[in-house]
């Protein structure tokens, strides 16, 4: 399964290391420290405690560690194995579920007599969709603007089979309406057979009749397969669907698109005039291109569809529409020491900061007190002398907030792990 991961939000929760007479603690002058019962670095390559961390025991079943720099540039990198963040001393762990992010496809296919040689192409294209998307598990709602029925004309008309589809296929009971492949709430086919040069104005005019299937939040395809070229700007398309007025165009999209939540990709006669279906594409659809390109969208040559010693043009745009999105939790960098309970005393030397990803799991080393993080994957107190939040380096920060995967704990009652510099 293809997955792709966008970054949403994340809450913590802190528990404080506290202390009555704490004649145990660390002193963090010299540099080394108690991982604690359960805690480990373990040397792999890259990370902190690789290229020289030693290990030792403290005669309480606790193995001591000591840090040397992990080297300008390089980041922690975590370790399989081990189950600190679950097993070690006191604190809270919250972990971020990740969330499947729904996919809102709009799909425009010109039926008409002059894209008879991909008629086969695309209605296998439909048939792969219908089974790829379910299978990979996307959360998807559909929406296909095309003809039907057969035609006097020479146009045929499409159907989505099951799953996507309801398993029926034939034209809509009204000029415009449902096809018999609709299936509410998540499918709808609108039979709406169209030439040359109006895949656009199709789209864009009948967002009145599906946007119902629109969801909020939702990441929305806009797909075009048809042999023309929309007789419009790109930024006049561009206003129209994002709710904007635009001086060419109608009443705009209402509600808009947000700028960034959609995605524009097109099989069509991307060189203008071809071999095949492309026969009377008098031209590049440059307005078509430039909002594939401008927006990340998934590109294929109408011309190719079918034709032999050629590569199946709906094959990325099919991955792409297949593919899961998951917004998965950004972790924060810094987290606030909540007071103690009366009689106790903050423990500034009984605090460490794990992290685990799907690699392994690892114990990011405080700064040493009075120093500068430089380049170091480590953690540092907002004031030495009376601390307040628990701050990540920015080497640190960058990396827990680059892995989708990323668990963060601050632990307490452990004596502090701290790198040397």
């Amino acid at each position: 399964m293809k997955r792709r991961w966008v970054w949403l939000g994340w809450a913590f929760v802190l528990t404080s290391a506290c202390s009555g007479d704490s004649s145990d603690k660390n002193t963090g002058g010299d540099g080394k420290a108690s991982a604690g019962a359960g805690v480990s670095l373990p040397a792999a390559a890259g990370s902190l405690a690789a290229g020289g961390a030693q290990g030792a025991s403290d005669g309480g079943g606790n193995s001591s560690v000591l840090l040397q720099p992990s080297g300008a540039g390089r980041s922690a990198s975590p370790s399989a194995g081990t189950g600190s963040i679950d097993d070690a001393c006191g604190g809270v762990v919250e972990r971020a579920a990740p969330l499947l992010v729904p996919t809102d496809v709009i799909w425009a296919i010109d039926t008409s007599g002059s894209m008879a040689a991909s008629f086969p192409a695309i209605q296998q294209a439909l048939t792969s969709f219908s089974q790829k998307v379910v299978a990979a598990g996307v959360d998807a709602h559909v929406v296909l603007l095309a003809g039907a029925g057969d035609d006097e004309d020479g146009g045929q008309g499409l159907c989505v089979p099951q799953p996507v589809g309801s398993g029926m296929c034939g034209a809509a009971t009204s000029p415009g309406g449902p096809a018999a492949d609709s299936k509410a709430p998540t499918f709808l086919h609108l039979d709406l057979p169209f030439g040359w040069t109006q895949g656009m104005p199709t789209l864009l005019d009948h967002h009145e009749h599906y946007k119902h299937l629109l969801r909020p939040g939702a990441r929305t395809q806009l797909v075009l397969t048809e042999d023309g070229s929309p007789l419009l700007t790109a930024e006049a398309i561009t206003e129209h669907v994002e709710g904007r007025a635009s001086a060419t165009l109608g009443a705009p999209w209402s509600p808009g698109l947000a700028a960034g939540s959609y995605q524009w990709n097109g099989v069509i006669c991307k060189d203008g005039i071809g071999t095949s279906t492309c026969l009377l594409a008098f031209g590049a659809p440059e307005a078509t291109l430039s909002l594939i390109s401008s927006t990340g969208g998934k590109l294929g040559n109408l011309d190719d569809a079918g034709r032999a010693g050629t590569s199946d043009p709906f094959a990325a745009l099919l991955d792409e529409l297949a593919t899961v999105v998951i917004a998965g939790a950004k972790v924060r960098c810094d987290y606030g020491v909540p007071p103690p309970p009366a009689g106790q005393t903050f423990d500034r030397d009984r605090v460490n900061v794990l992290y685990r990803s799907g690699a392994g799991e690892l114990t990011f080393p405080r700064a040493p007190l009075g120093v500068e993080c430089g380049d170091k994957a480590a953690w540092k107190f907002d004031d030495d002398v009376a601390p307040t939040r628990v701050e990540l380096c920015p080497a640190a920060c960058a990396q827990v907030q680059g892995d989708p995967l990323a668990e963060v704990a601050v632990k307490f009652g452990c004596e502090t792990v701290v790198v040397l510099w």
